[in-house]
């Protein structure tokens, strides 16, 4: 079973090719930053570590470990 969170970092840090934010479908909170990291774009890793913020959407969801939706800004 896997919990439903909702990851995304503070609009100052999304400018141009950047993720503003994630729903991931992980077991820990530790996974979802990890994940967010792995993809990022120009925003780079360390925003996800150090400036996110992180919801709870859904617990114990029969879903795959991974992400479901992202919000990319292209420019």
């Amino acid at each position: 079973m896997m919990n439903i969170y909702l990851i995304s970092i503070p609009d100052e840090f999304v400018k141009w090719d950047c993720y503003g934010g994630h729903v991931i479908a992980a077991k820990t909170r530790e996974e979802v930053i990890q994940i967010a990291k792995e993809v990022s774009a120009d925003e780079g890793d360390l925003v996800w570590e150090e400036h996110h913020r992180l919801e709870v959407l859904a617990t114990n969801v029969k879903h795959e470990w991974g992400i479901i939706l992202s919000s990319f800004n292209a420019g």
